[in-house]
């Protein structure tokens, strides 16, 4: 398991911090410890009983050799190199201070008791690091997965809107078509997960442009968002798949969408609403047979932003309330 320089340096510290435990109480027995013992030990006890075998182990236990074999043998190795580090250890001080003393049998239950806790530790942590990594692979496959569906629904209903227009006026499509391009290559380009607000609104305009260059004057939508609000990230294509949705089952009739977005104390709440025929019972009872609000709810569980609640409030009533995202 890698970790960051940040982590090692922290986990470094750490070590250290072990070693000025037991290092205080025999400052303590000693009274005023002699500063000479102090300045030659103390680099010792680091660099070979602490923190060398540690981070020694942690570049073993990458090659196949190590990580392949069982557990017992992992914390066996971990052992030995912490009762070689108590053998040069006493070595060291020896060499200086003939009066040290580092009894052989002291040496083994320190390598064990130092060994197994630190062994432990670490087992610990790489598994917390593990399930982590883990899990957001796992949220950026699904997130991947969700994308590739909405994307080419996207797609082919506005291919469909262009070829309806190829056959009346050819100069409108040649516009619209601009227009599709520049929002495929938005959806295309996204490399991150969120985008600015502002960005998700001029891809919805320009969606709208596709729509109401088939539809005419049947689509008339209000943009209420407050100023404050215009930096915010929401996930892509958020806002154009409600806004589809609704123009997908309310064909026919003059539709008149609202969308208003507030700040709340938490976040900001996304209200967008329709004059058309609201939801069947069904789905406001949640037994939907389409994926489109399965979606946009799925990507926000992901993200972990909010939730879409959806009633009949004159027609049909989306409301997002994101969170910590203003």
């Amino acid at each position: 398991m890698q970790v960051s320089k940040k982590h090692a340096m922290l986990i470094s510290f750490f070590l250290a911090f072990l070693y000025v435990l037991p290092a205080t109480n025999e400052w303590l027995k000693m009274g005023r410890p002699n500063e000479l013992l102090f300045i030659y030990s103390a680099p010792i006890w680091l660099a070979f009983f602490y923190i060398g075998p540690f981070w020694l182990y942690y570049f073993l236990q990458k090659l196949p050799l190590v990580n392949q074999r069982h557990i017992a043998f992992r914390a066996l190795l971990f052992c030995l190199l912490m009762w070689c580090g108590t053998n040069i250890v006493n070595e060291l001080h020896l060499l200086s201070f003939a009066q040290f003393t580092f009894p052989f049998f002291e040496r083994v239950y320190s390598a064990l008791l130092w060994g197994i806790f630190l062994f432990t530790l670490w087992e610990t942590y790489s598994l917390s690091l593990r399930y982590s990594h883990e899990k957001d692979l796992r949220e950026q496959a699904q997130l991947q997965h969700l994308t590739n569906q909405l994307n080419p629904h996207f797609l082919f209903n506005s291919l469909n809107t262009i070829s309806a227009l190829m056959a009346t006026d050819t100069q409108k499509a040649d516009e619209i078509l601009h227009s599709f391009s520049d929002i495929l290559r938005a959806s295309l380009d996204l490399k991150v997960p969120l985008i600015p607000l502002v960005q998700e609104v001029e891809t919805c305009k320009k969606y709208l442009s596709l729509e109401q260059a088939r539809f005419g004057d049947k689509i008339r939508i209000d943009w209420q968002i407050s100023p404050s609000l215009s930096a915010m990230n929401i996930p892509p294509l958020l806002l154009q798949s409600i806004l589809e949705n609704a123009i997908k089952h309310n064909k026919g009739n003059i539709l008149e969408i609202s969308v208003k977005i507030i700040p709340r104390p938490s976040g900001c709440e996304i209200t967008i609403k329709d004059n058309g025929k609201g939801f069947p019972q069904k789905v406001l009872d949640g037994k939907r047979s389409g994926h489109g609000l399965t979606l946009i709810e799925k990507r926000l569980a992901l993200h972990q932003l909010g939730e879409l609640t959806i009633k009949n409030q004159d027609g049909a009533s989306y409301c997002i309330a994101l969170e910590a995202t203003c």
